[in-house]
């Protein structure tokens, strides 16, 4: 495969994940009763494929500053000590949010119906959940996702 077409479908790969990233905010936002799976604010994760393997989690370190999937913005930071899951089985990803002073916020406005919105997206965009996920008393978030197929996927927090 020649280097100019690698470049045109990595660029066409970043386009679609975009749009459908975007898609999927922008359903987030119109209410209830979508008829897309994951769409519900039930906090009930959709389904996905199992598999044997683990899942990976890139785009959760310091390397991925810079290219749409950074695990900072704005001095909050998305923390987390898990980089996988176990594939193939529900699973609880722990993470806070910790704000500028480094410490995990525990203070977040509801946006949409929700203080927070959670998005694991498959990298090839054949897998999706969008969660509600819980906080604790002392700023940690748990995601409970179902069954997530092996590959590599991405996580998003949304919150205000």
């Amino acid at each position: 495969m020649s280097q100019r077409l690698r470049t045109t479908r990595r660029a066409l790969m970043t386009a679609a994940a975009t749009a459908a990233l975007a898609l999927t905010l922008a359903a987030c936002g119109s209410g209830h009763g979508s008829a897309m799976a994951g769409m519900d604010h039930g906090g009930t994760p959709s389904p996905s494929a199992s598999g044997h393997d683990m899942a990976s989690m890139p785009g959760m370190d310091s390397a991925s500053a810079g290219n749409g999937l950074a695990a900072a913005q704005d001095g909050y930071r998305m923390a987390a000590t898990a980089t996988a899951l176990p594939a193939g089985k529900a699973a609880g990803y722990r993470f806070t949010i910790n704000g500028p002073d480094g410490r995990p916020v525990t203070v977040f406005a509801v946006d949409q119906t929700k203080r927070m919105h959670f998005y694991a997206i498959r990298s090839d965009l054949t897998g999706f959940q969008h969660l509600h996920p819980v906080m604790a008393a002392d700023g940690t978030w748990t995601a409970t996702t179902a069954a997530l197929r092996p590959g590599s996927w991405r996580l998003y927090a949304s919150f205000t």
